[in-house]
């Protein structure tokens, strides 16, 4: 597998963001969708505050993937699967 990381993150509203990959492809990622449909999120503690807007709009990039301010984040891998 070819290594992944994000280079670049956009919040579009709404708990979407736009993502530029290292390969240059641009994708729709929808945080509100994984934290619903992927029950591994609701397991831990550290992604609960995923569910404030508000929080959500304070993210940064770490050099490989999108990083929350309490420490939660998401391996680009991941996001590069899900993402549209």
């Amino acid at each position: 597998m070819e290594l992944v990381w994000l280079k670049d993150a956009k919040y579009l509203g709404d708990f979407k963001f736009s993502l530029l990959f290292g390969n240059g492809e641009i994708k729709l990622f929808d945080l509100k969708n994984l934290i619903e449909t992927d029950r591994r999120y609701k397991e831990f503690e550290v992604f609960k505050d995923l569910e404030n807007e508000e929080f959500v709009k304070n993210f940064s990039i770490d050099g490989w993937t999108i990083c929350f301010p309490n420490g939660a984040d998401i391996a680009p891998e991941r996001l590069y699967e899900i993402a549209q």
